[in-house]
């Protein structure tokens, strides 16, 4: 039932926007900001290779806890995310010769609504804006996301299951990098304890694997040819994190992993902070 309730809100929501995609064929002097920049965001800390383009991010998930779901019946947490984006193809050259070519500061304000001890929604909007300091105009990037996530204790080993919908779109003032999405995804994360602790911590793992279809397409311009189109992305990852986690100069360690993407003329690889559909901790976490 919580799933429904899930999907329908999504549905209407992804109802009212427009039906159309951006893609155009670039060439030249309008090749200055290929980089799907409603995707970026997606993507988060690390980079991805689709077709030709290589892109690399770094990205500082800021984000404050303003009214926790577990003191109200439900909760409210503020995201401020900074990103910056590199286009150096390979790591050497990077060190040696880092060049920032797109900042942003896509905010967000997410709503945490539990129902009973295992299931949580999760409505989400992001709005902000980000910079091609090689010639590209400042963009709008917006994204509206409904997940749920529903966890389930089978002591020692703690199964999570998430699926959402989402839209997310990039609108620039000369139009020629607009780009959109609207995606369906699903993932199942198993955590495990390894066994051992660290002063009082439990240490524990987990693996998890996410598909997201994208029923709005994909789209990424490339430089004198068609643009590339994407249907499908897989995810799969790992993470580690200790139970409850250690407090460092008043702030909370995350948990700490990496996930790799892959698709039709599409690779990618991410640091991850978690199963990307958990709300954050809960009782003793």
């Amino acid at each position: 039932m919580h799933f429904l309730i899930t999907w329908l809100l999504a549905s209407a929501l992804i109802g009212l926007v427009p039906n159309c995609a951006w893609s155009q064929t670039v060439t030249g002097e309008e090749a200055s900001g290929l980089a799907n920049y409603a995707f970026t965001h997606e993507v988060g800390f690390g980079g991805y290779d689709v077709g030709e383009q290589q892109v690399r991010v770094i990205k500082i998930p800021f984000f404050y806890l303003l009214r926790s779901p577990l003191d109200h019946r439900w909760g409210l947490r503020l995201h401020f995310p900074v990103t910056f984006g590199t286009y150096k193809l390979e790591l050497a050259e990077l060190i040696k010769d880092f060049s920032l070519r797109t900042f942003s500061f896509v905010p967000a304000a997410e709503l945490l609504i539990p129902f009973g001890e295992r299931w949580v929604l999760m409505p989400r909007q992001d709005l902000g804006f980000t910079k091609d300091f090689e010639g590209g105009d400042l963009a709008l990037i917006s994204a509206t996301a409904v997940r749920a996530m529903y966890i389930h204790d089978f002591s020692p080993v703690e199964l999570s299951l998430g699926s959402g919908l989402k839209y997310s779109f990039s609108r620039t003032s000369n139009g020629l990098n607009d780009d959109d999405f609207a995606l369906v995804e699903a993932g199942a994360d198993l955590r495990y304890p390894l066994g051992f602790s660290v002063k009082g911590h439990k240490v524990d793992s987990s693996v998890y694997l996410i598909g997201r279809h994208f029923f709005r397409k994909l789209v990424f311009g490339q430089i004198g040819e068609e643009p590339i189109e994407l249907d499908r992305i897989y995810e799969v990852g790992l993470s580690f994190g200790t139970t409850p986690r250690p407090v460092i100069f008043g702030i909370r360690v995350p948990r700490i992993g990496v996930g790799y993407l892959f698709g039709d003329n599409f690779t990618g690889v991410k640091i991850n902070f978690g199963f990307p559909f958990k709300p954050g901790p809960r009782e003793g976490s």
